[in-house]
């Protein structure tokens, strides 16, 4: 238990000190504070953290020893107990289930305006108008690593705001599939063991929200 709150505590850490250190950032672009390159490790790690947080939090939340007994006062209910019990275990569950949740719809709303900004530019007729245009855009090693977080949020037991979070980023992530044939020469030259893993992640993703269909099916056969 002692480890996971340290797990949990210093991951916390790490991610609001890439996110304050990015909001404090200048970028041109849109004014975005998250770079594509940051979104994958950030959404990967938030798959660990939610599991624990959110356990932590109900284990307190349903501590049958809702009174804690002091020499002096008697029984005191949790809520009045202050400094003197698990009260502040609490609060402070309380507080990492908040921040993780606020991090963790930023994150997924970022990565969710990245992928559709290139799908947006695969479905253009227009290139590029400069490299600084391609360099915020997702790469398909973003792409990948993507998945991988979503195949792990997937195994996870979601809020519905998590889970609608989580299914338009799939449904995102399909449509690229889909129209992207940059995406499909980049894929074809992948070894074909990364090929297949990556293959294997995103249909397992699919397959779990009930977006699997001949179309993806085609697209995934064509690029084998």
């Amino acid at each position: 238990m002692e480890v996971r709150s340290c797990f949990i505590t210093a991951a916390l850490f790490v991610v609001e000190a890439v996110c304050v250190a990015r909001a404090r950032t200048p970028s041109s672009n849109s004014g975005a504070t998250l770079q594509p390159d940051d979104l994958p490790s950030l959404l990967f790690t938030l798959s660990v953290l939610w599991p624990l947080v959110t356990e932590r939090y109900q284990m307190f939340r349903n501590a049958p020893n809702d009174r804690h007994y002091n020499p002096n006062l008697g029984y005191i209910p949790r809520r009045y107990r202050g400094q003197q019990g698990s009260g502040v275990g609490d609060s402070m569950a309380k507080s990492e289930l908040m921040i993780v949740t606020y991090v963790t719809d930023m994150v997924f709303s970022a990565v969710n305006a990245a992928i559709a900004e290139r799908v947006q530019r695969a479905e253009s007729v227009t290139e590029p108008n400069s490299e600084r245009e391609l360099c915020h855009t997702l790469s398909l090693k973003d792409i990948m690593r993507i998945v991988d977080a979503l195949f792990e949020w997937g195994k996870t037991s979601l809020t519905n705001k998590n889970s609608i979070s989580l299914e338009t980023t799939a449904r995102l992530i399909k449509r690229l599939l889909v129209t992207d044939l940059q995406l499909w020469d980049e894929l074809r030259q992948l070894n074909e063991t990364r090929r297949e893993q990556f293959i294997c992640r995103l249909s397992d993703v699919l397959l779990r929200l009930n977006m699997m269909d001949t179309t993806v099916t085609q697209v995934l056969f064509s690029v084998c």
